[in-house]
């Protein structure tokens, strides 16, 4: 009988291997987001190197963030403060804005064309820093740095991997 069952597992596996592959298409459409999106505020990540910065890394990770329907990014020009340094973070104005989160960072220029992607995210009510993390990056790929940022924030709120830094195509109505 254990030779029947083998050898039905071998045929199965052989019909697998030489059919053809089948066209099949993934479809996944989001028609709502949560009910209560948490209020974050991305705040304007500050640029350290000579210019203007290469690319706006606090937008690229709000847009995400909102995007996937479970987080409220606060408008910058509704933010009171634009801290970009742990020690400058009041969290007496963020209460008051009734932000659950708050995400700073700084984008460092290294010369020859390497950036440092720094930010923080901080627990708005407990006043304590939940992430802190550092990304490095070519000029080239500091887009795809800045949605890897958006997928560790994520994760780190939510518990569930993201999947901003993978090549989805949607469309938003």
């Amino acid at each position: 009988m254990s030779l029947r069952i083998a050898g039905s597992g071998l045929a199965i596996l052989l019909a697998l291997i030489t059919s053809s592959p089948a066209m099949a298409q993934l479809r996944i459409e989001i028609n709502r987001g949560v009910s209560e999106a948490v209020p974050v505020a991305v705040v304007p990540f500050a640029y350290d190197g000579t210019g203007n910065s290469p690319i706006d890394v606090a937008g690229i990770i709000a847009g995400d963030l909102e995007r996937s329907g479970r987080f409220a990014p606060l408008p910058a020009q509704d933010m009171i403060s634009k801290p970009t340094t742990a020690q400058a973070v009041n969290f007496t104005d963020w209460r008051l804005l009734k932000t659950d989160f708050l995400v700073i960072g700084t984008l460092l220029d290294q010369g020859g064309d390497r950036y440092m992607i720094r930010f923080q995210v901080f627990d708005v009510f407990r006043g304590s820093q939940v992430l802190g993390f550092q990304i490095p990056a070519s000029a080239e790929m500091l887009r795809a740095a800045s949605h890897r940022a958006s997928d560790m924030i994520f994760e780190k709120l939510t518990g569930t991997p993201g999947a901003f830094s993978t090549r989805i195509a949607y469309i938003s109505v």
